[in-house]
């Protein structure tokens, strides 16, 4: 690793010289701007040159990385997401940043417009992370209402709650599967069923499995009819689900608006930007101007947050 890393640095450190050529004769140097073919060697070893240095650096960086993201491991983990994948995403999220900041300030000469997208990048894993959450989520309460029906039918063909939740978890897809497996697992290591319910409710922490979780455990410790208690939850679940996707569906529109007008401002720079190259390069080419896009990119994000925030309704 440390000899691809040297090689790959002497490569880089020539890609970025080469603009360096010979005009006005054998000892007189003068630069002669960029050559788009060496400008994308260069950007591409330096991409490389970072990745290997990630993966030279990568366990000091993970431990930094959890860091950033401590609060929101022990949620990871209650929904069974994977640890690994998330691992390496932070990775690939660091080596984003590092080119990200390496291209604007070294080729591009726009420091300040790289800071501003690292900042940009900074934040992103957070955001990404909740709305994995979100979807698991989701995903766990819709399935939640097909299998709690599915349970409340086996309870009323015969079988004991244990046994129907097994049936069940062979016919339901993932992550609810996973949950229910573990359930039945528990319940065959020696823990009795409602100790089995309570572990996976508390741990998963959702409504919808709190409720589910709750009444077959309060059925069975006073005798009730868990068949029809069940049948009756799952009518419930079902109608909690449909008032979430009505709430859902309402706030949709405002978030593509949101998402619309947020995307509004980078259509218009690259239009002008095509229209008038000459002028745009103001922008581009100056402190003054490197600040003005860093303001207008920092109100827009703002500004789609506030928004975000605002639909973000709880039912």
């Amino acid at each position: 690793m440390n000899c691809f890393l040297k090689v790959t640095c002497c490569f880089y450190f020539l890609a970025l010289s080469a603009p360096i050529l010979g005009a006005e004769g054998d000892d007189v140097f003068v630069y002669s701007g960029p050559n788009p073919i060496l400008l994308a060697l260069s950007t591409v070893l330096a991409f490389a040159c970072v990745f290997l240095m990630a993966q030279w650096l990568g366990p000091g960086w993970d431990v930094l990385s959890q860091r950033y993201i401590k609060d929101m491991t022990p949620r990871l983990k209650a929904l069974g997401m994977d640890e690994d994948m998330v691992r390496k995403w932070m990775r690939w999220w660091g080596i984003t940043m590092a080119t990200t900041l390496l291209i604007f300030s070294v080729f591009l000469q726009m420091p300040t417009i790289g800071l501003g997208l690292v900042l940009l990048i900074f934040v992103g894993p957070r955001f990404i992370l909740d709305l994995l959450i979100e979807q698991r989520q989701q995903k766990l309460r819709d399935q939640l209402v097909r299998a709690s029906m599915g349970i409340a039918n086996g309870c009323r063909a015969g079988l004991s709650l244990s046994q129907s939740i097994e049936k069940v978890s062979e016919e339901t897809p993932f992550p609810l599967s996973q949950e229910l497996t573990r359930i039945v697992r528990y319940y065959k290591g020696g823990s009795r069923i409602q100790e089995s319910l309570r572990e996976v409710q508390l741990r998963l922490n959702l409504e919808s499995f709190t409720v589910f979780a709750s009444s077959a455990i309060v059925s069975l410790e006073q005798g009730g009819n868990i068949a029809m208690a069940l049948e009756k939850i799952s009518e419930g679940l079902q109608e909690m689900q449909r008032l979430e996707r009505k709430l859902e569906a309402d706030s949709a529109s405002g978030r593509r608006l949101a998402l619309v007008l947020g995307l509004f401002p980078v259509a218009f720079l690259i239009m002008f930007t095509l229209m008038d190259p000459v002028s745009m390069n103001l922008l581009y080419s100056t402190l003054l101007g490197n600040l003005i896009l860093c303001g207008v990119g920092l109100i827009v994000y703002i500004a789609f947050r506030w928004c975000v925030a605002i639909l973000d309704l709880d039912f």
